[in-house]
């Protein structure tokens, strides 16, 4: 009879311990996110980001001392002979073409040989002969290069 009554004892004690533990573990689930409060544990602070300004100004104003117009942003204009009359064009400045030479990626054996070359930041693999951004290859050897480029005859040697 001892023994009996150890075990509802213990039974009950089982079924509390287990009540409680699901007791907790359904109200967890239902408590809302309301309850709990919201505290920032970032270390790093808060940036407030504001639009940037969209408006664009136009600086095309009289100078106040000579009273004329800025003549900075104005184009240079070339006189074009026609027969008897001269015609005025606007002149586009052509930009500075940048080229490399990087060296030989062909045997020096070959009869062939391939040459590296950067134009504008644009890797070319040029052979003699070969045109690529109106620059033309004309020959090479493993110190330098002998391009034409707006009728004009360089010479290019290797960049290390």
């Amino acid at each position: 009879m001892k023994n009996k009554k150890r075990i509802y004892l213990l039974l009950a004690l089982v079924i509390a311990i287990w009540g409680m533990i699901i007791y907790q573990f359904l109200g967890y689930s239902t408590a809302s996110t309301e309850d709990i409060p919201t505290q920032n544990f970032s270390l790093l602070p808060e940036i407030n980001y504001t639009e940037p300004d969209t408006t664009a100004i136009h600086i095309d104003y009289r100078d106040p001392f000579s009273g004329k117009l800025d003549q900075k942003n104005e184009k240079p204009v070339a006189i074009v002979s026609n027969g008897n009359k001269n015609y005025a064009t606007k002149i586009d400045e052509e930009k500075e073409t940048v080229i490399n030479y990087k060296g030989i990626v062909s045997d020096l054996n070959d009869k062939i040989k391939v040459f590296m070359i950067i134009i504008d930041g644009n890797t070319y693999l040029m052979k003699q002969g070969d045109v690529e951004e109106d620059v033309k290859l004309i020959k090479g050897n493993r110190e330098s290069i002998t391009i034409k480029h707006r009728g004009k005859s360089n010479t290019i040697a290797i960049v290390e």
